[in-house]
């Protein structure tokens, strides 16, 4: 018997939570050498919306597959953990973007022209250390986007992962087993993760970087 529990959702901000709207719109230039900075947080906004609607039907499946009685043709537990590999994927996306985004904008906000090049570009590079301001700045969430970035490698990467076939008794969870760089003289390690603790600590990762966008100064 599980108990169900309430689908998270990522907070999208403005005035509707399904759709796009001006209201979610962030004044980022829109003609920088990296492009339109203004149309990249529109398409960080669309995916969320997107992904908002992934996670519900995540949870969908999961009642479906708790629910079975026998053998079917097309089985739910399969699609939810395909499902959940796409999720971890684009969580993982978005959150490197965002980070790209906040080096830039770092760099604007001390007064100095747009670098030459991201190199705070990806949660891997976030923790390894190199930008002290912005890890002082995502200080609590580091905790959160290492564990968003081990699963999402261990879908990607991980050659022990694939034989890996549990699932979660009351809601959907990301479970990976991690063979770093396949080195069988490495000790296996195991996790998981629910996805709507994942999703909780995804969306106040987001509205901290949304925060922070918000101060890029104008007209720059």
């Amino acid at each position: 018997m599980f108990t169900r529990v309430a689908v998270p959702v990522i907070n999208v901000g403005g005035e509707h939570q399904d759709i796009l709207h001006a209201s979610q719109l962030l004044s980022l230039p829109p003609d920088t050498p990296y492009g339109n900075l203004a149309l990249k947080w529109v398409k960080i906004v669309g995916r969320l919306i997107r992904l908002n609607r992934e996670i519900a039907r995540a949870y969908d499946l999961h009642t479906q597959a708790v629910s079975l009685k026998g053998p079917i043709a097309s089985s739910p537990i399969e699609d939810l953990s395909y499902l959940l590999e796409e999720i971890a994927y684009w969580l993982r996306k978005t959150a490197d973007e965002l980070i790209g985004l906040s080096f830039l904008c770092e760099a604007r906000l001390r007064g100095v022209p747009l670098p030459t090049s991201v190199d705070v570009d990806c949660i891997g590079t976030l923790l390894g250390g190199g930008h002290p301001a912005l890890q002082t700045h995502y200080s609590i969430h580091l905790p959160h986007l290492r564990s968003l970035n081990d699963i999402s490698n261990a879908y990607k990467h991980s050659f022990i992962n694939s034989d890996l076939n549990i699932m979660g008794r009351d809601e959907p969870v990301l479970y990976a087993l991690i063979l770093q760089r396949n080195d069988l003289r490495k000790k296996p390690s195991f996790t998981g993760i629910a996805l709507g603790q994942i999703a909780r600590d995804f969306d106040a990762f987001f509205q901290a970087a949304r925060s922070y966008l918000e101060t890029w100064p104008k007209n720059t």
